[in-house]
C-alpha cells in the first residue's frame, strides 16, 4: 500500500555552493512553475527552498542570477532573498533534495545520511523520471511527487550511463551574463518537465483482461 502525503506539505530543497546563483534561481523558478501549473490548494502543499554547502549567511542573490529571474518576471520574488548554509536537519526534513552537481549531492548525504534516497543532482532526477509512465501514478500532486522520488531512487544505476558532466550545472558565479543565461536555461530545462509531471491528467492503469 502506498503512503498518502496528501494532507502534508512536500518540501523541495535545492543545493549549490554559495546559495546565490544556481539554487536560488531553481528555487524561485520551481515555486513559480508550481503555482502556475497547479490549483492553488495543491500548490500550497509544496514548500520550495534552497541552501548552500559553503554559503555566507545573509548574502544576496547574484545580480546576474537575479537578472535571469527578472527575464521570467520573477524579480520581485527574490527581492528579500538571503543565502543560508545547508544544515543537517534541513536536508533530513526535505522530501526531495536537488543539487547542482555530484559534489553537492555527496555533501548533502554526508550531512544527512537519511536523505540518500531522496537526494539527486537536478539533471540526474530529470533523466530518471522523464519516461516514467503516467498510468498508475497517484492523482494528487503531492502523492505523485513522492512516488516520482521513490521511482527515481529505484532507477538510479539502472538508467543509461551518465558521466559527471551530464549531472553538472556549472557554477556561473563571477562569470559572464551568457554563462548565467546557460545556467538558467539548463535548470529550466530540467525542472519544467518535473512540474509538468505533477500537473499531468490522471491516467488510469490499463485494465487487465479476464478470461
Amino acid at each position: 500500500m502506498t503512503t498518502s502525503h496528501t494532507g502534508q506539505n512536500f518540501r523541495i530543497l535545492f543545493v549549490c555552493t554559495g546559495n546565490i546563483c544556481r539554487s536560488p534561481f531553481a528555487q524561485f523558478l520551481t515555486d513559480s512553475l508550481i503555482k502556475a501549473r497547479l490549483r492553488p490548494t495543491d500548490a500550497d502543499r509544496f514548500v520550495v527552498g534552497s541552501a548552500g554547502v559553503e554559503a555566507l549567511p545573509g548574502a544576496r542573490i547574484d545580480v546576474l542570477a537575479h537578472a535571469e529571474l527578472a527575464r521570467r518576471g520573477l524579480a520581485g520574488s527574490a527581492a528579500q532573498f538571503r543565502a543560508r548554509r545547508l544544515q543537517p536537519e534541513t536536508a533530513a526534513n526535505a522530501d526531495l533534495v536537488l543539487t547542482a552537481d555530484r559534489e553537492h549531492r555527496s555533501a548533502v548525504v554526508h550531512l544527512a545520511p537519511s536523505a540518500l534516497r531522496r537526494t539527486f543532482c537536478i539533471r540526474e532526477f530529470a533523466r530518471h523520471i522523464q519516461d516514467i509512465p503516467a498510468a498508475g501514478l497517484p492523482p494528487h500532486p503531492v502523492d505523485r511527487a513522492a512516488r516520482l522520488v521513490a521511482l527515481a531512487a529505484q532507477r538510479r544505476g539502472a538508467v543509461c550511463y551518465a558521466t559527471e558532466h551530464d549531472d553538472t550545472i556549472p557554477d556561473p558565479r563571477g562569470r559572464s551574463a551568457a554563462v548565467h543565461r546557460s545556467m538558467a536555461e539548463t535548470i529550466a530545462g530540467a525542472i519544467t518537465p518535473f512540474v509538468g509531471r505533477l500537473a499531468e491528467p490522471v491516467m488510469e492503469s490499463p485494465a487487465r483482461e479476464t478470461v
